[in-house]
């Protein structure tokens, strides 16, 4: 058993009854020709081309219950007054939990009408664009293995903000701010600071995550080495 990051390593371990120390973990790698930070005006055209009006947050995920969009949508709503020329941008796949997606997309409506945008899928090519160009990249999630886009997007330069569980403590370090999953007043806040001031690219580490190092690791276990 190889697991994608400490955290899920120590559940596998607890819910299974492995040794903790038998199960190696292999990060997914970030690739840096790819989740770099995107030149501006490139960035703004895919920005547009989405149909993204002028600054924006993005949440990108497949549109789940465990991503918990529904705290972002509310959190940003109750700044969305002060902040009139910044939406929240939702992208990812609607399909993958279409009631929920439908219960979002009403909520949205409800909450602040004209100011979040559901792009459904987005193509691979046009991801770093738009994490490039967003001033906050937000992860509200219950349950994560990893969380690529987060990492993905602080490679891009985008602060980013999670909820504090394990796993976002583990990839983000003191890289991202975090707040309780569900507290949407919490989220508010801090996106009312963020926004209210120049965006500043987080002190993050691609480097930490890199496919040449968990391929290391999957040969030693196939080679039969420690």
């Amino acid at each position: 058993i190889v697991a994608v990051s400490g955290t899920t390593a120590d559940q596998v371990s607890e819910l299974f009854g492995i040794d903790r120390e038998s199960i190696p973990v292999a990060y997914p790698g970030l690739d840096r020709s790819v989740f770099a930070p995107v030149e501006a005006v490139k960035a703004r055209e895919v920005a547009r081309r989405c149909g993204i009006r002028d600054r924006f947050i993005l949440a990108l995920a497949s549109v789940s219950p465990r991503r918990n969009i529904e705290t972002p949508i509310k959190a940003f709503a109750a700044i969305a007054p002060k902040f009139p020329d910044v939406d929240l941008v939702i992208a990812g796949s609607l399909s993958y939990a279409p009631e929920y997606a439908r219960k979002l997309q009403l909520l949205a409506a409800d909450e602040a009408p004209g100011r979040i945008l559901f792009l459904d899928y987005i193509r691979s090519e046009d991801i770093p664009a738009l994490y490039s160009e967003a001033e906050i990249f937000v992860s509200a999630s219950l349950l994560e293995g990893f969380d690529m886009p987060v990492a993905e997007a602080m490679a891009c330069g985008t602060p980013a903000v999670v909820s504090d569980i394990p796993v976002h403590r583990e990839v983000c370090g003191n890289a991202a701010l975090v707040f309780a999953s569900r507290d949407s007043r919490s989220l508010a806040g801090i996106l009312e600071h963020r926004l209210g001031r120049d965006k500043t690219p987080p002190q993050f580490d691609p480097g930490r995550f890199s496919w040449e190092e968990s391929a290391k690791i999957y040969t030693n276990l196939v080679q039969g080495r420690p």
